[in-house]
């Protein structure tokens, strides 16, 4: 420790030019150095306490896409026929790759995964491959958290060097290409990979990253929300795959965030600020400010749900609601304005819908396929009306989710309510209770007793 220690005290005057490009080798030694020295004791009690939330809300979530047509026709095309490796929405065994990438896929399949306003969702494509390989080398408990620890913060500060926001959101990027990296980190400090091993797992990691296609998923108004989305198994996949090749000590190029064609152009974005790579790295935890989720749809939708909920013991009944009006930042209101979604996926991104399905009293946590054809939320849905508001867009460019919502009611009452920071954040975090009931709803869910027996062993006392 005492190594990284002193590393962290000279490298401010080493990247004190932020926007300089680094001569080749540099940053890319500079973090590999930084992770190898990452240590478990270091790590601060509430942090742990975190991971162990985040881990049981990873499982959890995983689990519950059992429904999901896709998760079936992923597995069919992967030829799952055997290994020892749970891959956690059917219950079969399959080899350590397939888990990987299946595992991962499944956590972010109902939208409900963990997030972050840099990195989309880490804990799909940071957890989901680290329970799958301590599962086959034997790591402890100890490890695991120090590895998902050390994605987690090495992951976001890399979105903060890289990811040029919120302007790249309308441009070429993915949070796939984000998350990848802290994958890497996660699986090298799990498999014990030293600094010029993971300098080249970086190198194997960029080769096998996904483009950066998110403005073809469905952020454009009227485009189909692609079925891929963000394809966090990919990402997990091709770091794990990465590791794996450095082990076997095939040759790489040690400098892949280096210079003018670093991964950071790769991934599309315009700019590079190296000095938040390592910046605060144990003095300040990113892994506190990860969110979590308490409805199943995309995180830009939270706050105006946060506001209807807060609203709805004030209406008599959903026949009292005259209109609904609802005020956030742009690219919320362009990208959650269907009102009549065509598949559950859409659904997940649909605020007209969801809000009727929230009137109607339906449940937010678990919603099966057959909720886009409620006809009270279909009917209630066509009341909603989404406006772009000036103010919020600049709170959302200093990455608050903010957005308030006006319900008029047939008697001329007017109701509203304001909310800046929804539930799940550091500063308004999920109650124990809510996060409980997320967990256990969609564990047990599960048709697969061998899922339902793996996951309340793992996660023991966190529920």
């Amino acid at each position: 420790m005492t190594r990284f220690l002193i590393f962290c005290l000279l490298l401010p005057g080493a990247l004190a030019q932020a926007e300089k490009i680094a001569e080749p080798g540099s940053y890319t030694a500079q973090v590999a150095g930084a992770v190898v020295a990452f240590d478990f004791k270091d790590i601060p009690a509430p942090v742990i306490a975190k991971v162990e939330q985040l881990i049981a809300d990873s499982v959890a979530v995983a689990v519950g896409a059992h429904h999901i047509g896709l998760m079936n026709d992923l597995e069919e095309i992967l030829e799952v026929n055997g290994g020892d490796s749970l891959i956690l929405h059917s219950g079969k065994q399959g080899k350590l790759l397939e888990a990987v990438y299946l595992n991962a896929m499944a956590a972010n399949m109902l939208d409900f995964d963990d997030s972050h306003v840099l990195t989309g969702h880490p804990g799909a494509s940071i957890i989901q491959p680290a329970l799958v390989i301590a599962q086959r080398y034997g790591n402890s408990r100890e490890e695991l958290i120090e590895a998902i620890v050390a994605g987690y913060e090495f992951n976001i500060r890399w979105s903060r060097a890289a990811f040029d926001f919120p302007a790249q959101l309308k441009g070429p990027w993915s949070s796939a290409l984000l998350q990848a990296y802290g994958t890497t980190i996660a699986t090298a400090k799990l498999l014990k990979l030293n600094q010029e091993q993971l300098q080249r797992a970086m190198y194997f990691m960029a080769a096998q990253m996904p483009l950066p296609v998110y403005q073809k998923i469905g952020l454009v108004p009227g485009q189909t929300v692609s079925a891929l989305k963000n394809n966090y198994g990919q990402s997990a996949w091709g770091a794990v795959h990465a590791v794996l090749t450095a082990r076997t000590g095939a040759q790489a190029d040690g400098t892949v965030l280096d210079g003018d064609q670093g991964l950071w152009r790769m991934m599309g974005s315009p700019r590079f600020h190296p000095e938040e790579l390592v910046k605060d790295l144990g003095s300040h935890w990113e892994t506190l400010g990860v969110q979590i989720k308490p409805y199943a749809a995309c995180r830009w939708m939270h706050a105006p749900i946060d506001g209807l909920l807060a609203l709805r013991e004030q209406i008599p009944s959903a026949a009292a609601v005259k209109s609904i009006d609802v005020y956030s930042y742009d690219i919320a209101i362009d990208f959650l304005s269907k009102p009549n979604p065509d598949s559950l996926l859409e659904l997940q991104f649909s605020l007209p819908h969801v809000f009727g399905l929230a009137l109607a009293g339906e449940s937010l946590i678990a919603m099966p396929e057959a909720q886009i054809n409620n006809a009270a939320a279909l009917s209630l849905a066509e009341k909603v009306t989404l406006h772009k508001d000036d103010r919020y867009q600049g709170l959302f460019v200093k990455k608050m989710l903010p957005a308030k919502v006006v319900i008029t009611l047939t008697d001329g009452t007017v109701l509203e309510q304001e909310v800046l920071v929804p539930k799940g954040e550091e500063s308004n975090p999920i109650a124990s209770d809510e996060h409980r009931l997320k967990i256990t709803t969609l564990i047990e869910s599960s048709p697969h007793v061998n899922v339902r027996e793996y996951a309340n062993e793992l996660l023991g006392e966190t529920l």
